[in-house]
């Protein structure tokens, strides 16, 4: 009855024509009712054009088997795709697989040698994102076959090719045999550490200019490297090239004597800190305490700010190491300031070159007895530079008068830098 009523809807001519294309196929014209009805949207001319031009079949079509639909239209699966990038259906044999995207492309593809022995074809979009292309083919890794890339972008096989240890690149002449060097790159290698004690509270480093050619090239830098393991030298842009080099000593703990036996023992580096200096040269010194952080251990400290002026007051207006108060020292913390406060540490870079082991050796006892009375104020830190034990050892690089001058250049600075008169009574 339903089958009947179904038909009813369909013109005379049109279920005639639908009897005569089943007929005309072997198939039963009931059968084609229903797919039709089934398929709303499925015409019979498309149907009919399908099987003419297509390859196929109207059972195929009926029972949706091995048939693909584009647009109203039937495809024999066998025979035809539909490409990925113009989504076109094409005949298989007027389409290209792209075994990189395992989809099929109008655009003709490319052979890719994915291994050496194993090609696969992609179209040209995938070959130039992710392979090489090299005197007519393509190639997923090239060193497979053999091909470099050489320093200027080109490429030539490996037996053409010289690569170069210096800078790691292939290049079309051999390697030019490198020349001794006397010193590492700038800031190269980790910075060592030496212990006297199990519990080390301090540490203290310190970083050495010199400009001296006998003593730089005195050893290749291997060498100075196997005499000297703990400490480093270096290349420094604001010294001569042919001169300078920069003597970074390791993190000591802070004990003067012991530091200065350390360095007694060892005949190479009396000698490099020895050397002869000039007025690029410098000395910074590096400060730090276990478990504080360079502010904190700055706040505790800040009261000989101006003895530092004091001592180094030549340096105090050069741009590498600005005179600043210590409020200005911990606010702007600029990175060529006389005082930088690392993360970490204190680096005194107000500190002048060192001309020599004496001079060095001072300067440690000199940090040791500041960590040793610390004071965040300035007319306490004047007061001790007054009395003893302070007293002598400035003596020692000030004698007589020269301790009188250094006394007043530090009364100067405190009033100039930290609005302090450090003679006034605070009664």
């Amino acid at each position: 009855m339903e089958s009947t009523t179904t038909m009813l809807k369909r013109s005379i001519t049109e279920l005639r024509e639908i009897i005569s294309i089943a007929r005309s196929y072997d198939v039963e014209p009931k059968r084609f009712l229903e797919f039709l009805n089934e398929h709303n949207n499925a015409s019979i001319d498309n149907i009919k054009s399908s099987i003419r031009n297509y390859d196929v079949t109207l059972d195929n079509i009926i029972n949706d088997v091995d048939v693909l639909v584009q647009d109203g239209f039937y495809y024999d699966a066998d025979n035809y795709v539909v490409t990925e990038d113009t989504d076109a259906v094409l005949h298989i044999d007027d389409a290209y697989f792209c075994q990189r995207y395992h989809a099929w492309q109008e655009e003709e593809t490319v052979t890719v040698w994915v291994s050496r022995r194993q090609s696969e074809r992609w179209n040209r979009e995938a070959a130039e994102n992710h392979a090489t292309y090299y005197d007519g083919d393509w190639y997923v890794d090239i060193s497979d076959f053999d091909l470099v890339i050489m320093c200027d972008g080109c490429i030539e096989h490996i037996d053409n090719a010289y690569y170069w240890e210096s800078d790691g690149e292939y290049h079309y002449e051999s390697e030019p045999e490198p020349e001794e060097e006397y010193t590492r790159d700038y800031h190269s290698g980790r910075l060592h550490e030496v212990n006297f004690t199990d519990n080390p509270q301090f540490f203290v480093g310190f970083e050495i200019e010199k400009e001296d050619t006998d003593v730089k090239e005195s050893l290749f830098i291997d060498e100075f490297e196997d005499v000297c393991p703990s400490w480093k030298k270096e290349r420094d842009g604001s010294l001569d090239d042919e001169s300078g080099y920069e003597l970074i000593s390791p993190k000591f703990e802070l004990i003067p004597d012991k530091i200065h036996e350390h360095i007694m023992s060892n005949k190479t580096i009396v000698a490099h800190i020895n050397a002869s200096i000039s007025k690029s040269c410098g000395g910074h010194i590096n400060l730090s305490e276990i478990n504080k952080s360079g502010e904190e251990l700055f706040d505790e400290l800040k009261g000989y700010t101006p003895l530092f002026y004091a001592l180094y007051y030549k340096r105090v207006d050069k741009n590498y190491c600005k005179g600043k108060n210590n409020n200005d020292l911990k606010e702007e913390n600029e990175k060529y300031q006389a005082i930088k406060i690392h993360s970490n540490r204190i680096e005194y870079r107000i500190v002048s070159a060192v001309p020599n082991v004496t001079t060095l050796h001072w300067r440690a006892r000199l940090i040791n007895f500041i960590v040793t009375h610390k004071t965040s104020c300035v007319k306490e830190a004047f007061f001790n530079a007054n009395t003893s034990p302070l007293r002598e050892l400035l003596m020692e690089m000030y004698p007589n008068e020269k301790y009188n001058v250094l006394m007043d250049r530090l009364i100067k600075f405190s009033l100039k830098f930290e609005n302090i008169n450090v003679n006034e009574n605070n009664n």
